[in-house]
């Protein structure tokens, strides 16, 4: 095998016995040629990660790891295209053009040859709807405390980094635009098509200024 790229795939620590305890312990060991799915809250893509070392690879990837070693360089795909399933029996060590192969031949790549969008029947959704979380089968739904809501969502807890108000890409005017709309509104000599005509912007955007529903955090 190659010399390994450290820019490309993080290696796995080799786990220990207790590493191999605690994580057979959140999978659910089925048949042996069944799915063995991942207990544990799954991340955005429907992966389990386990926290091994300092750092958390996907749980199909540390299943394999146990089974059959480190893949090195290469990823964990699956057989059974079920992203949670941990069998070392459905899993196998692939070149990311491997992965995208399978991905194409299996209904499930964005895109299809030459670069036509999947949707319609073509979508993955359409061919395998038993696929499709909703409800209570949703992640969100089965492990409330991933999502990130409230005062843990990263908007609140990191407030600057929210690209507000002239911070914005698609920002067409300023705070102190917004202020001088403000102040004519209030003088009362000014009604939204006057404002409209000054400002030359849409009834919408100058509503939302003035009622405050749009750069609520200019003062």
């Amino acid at each position: 095998m190659a010399e390994r790229n450290p820019t490309t795939i993080r290696p796995i620590t080799t786990p220990t016995a207790d590493d191999v305890a605690r994580f057979w312990a959140k999978v659910d060991r089925r048949g042996p040629k069944e799915c063995w799915p991942w207990t544990g809250p799954p991340d955005k893509n429907g992966y389990g990660r386990f926290w091994l070392g300092d750092w958390s690879p996907r749980s199909n990837r540390v299943a394999y790891c146990i089974a059959n070693g480190d893949p090195g360089d290469l990823q964990t795909l699956h057989t059974c295209d079920n992203p949670p399933c941990c069998n070392p029996a459905h899993l196998y060590a692939g070149t990311p053009q491997r992965n995208m192969d399978d991905k194409h031949a299996r209904g499930r790549a964005r895109y299809v040859a030459p670069y036509r969008p999947c949707v319609g029947d073509n979508h993955w959704s359409r061919k395998f709807p038993e696929r499709v979380k909703r409800g209570d089968d949703h992640n969100f739904r089965r492990h409330p405390e991933c999502r990130p809501t409230g005062e843990r969502s990263g908007a609140r807890k990191h407030p600057e980094r929210v690209a507000r108000g002239e911070r914005h890409g698609n920002a067409l005017i300023t705070a102190d635009t917004v202020r001088a709309i403000r102040a004519d509104y209030a003088t009362g000599r000014f009604t939204y098509a006057t404002l409209m005509g000054k400002y030359h912007m849409g009834k919408s955007q100058i509503s939302g200024i003035v009622r405050r529903t749009r750069w609520k955090h200019v003062g």
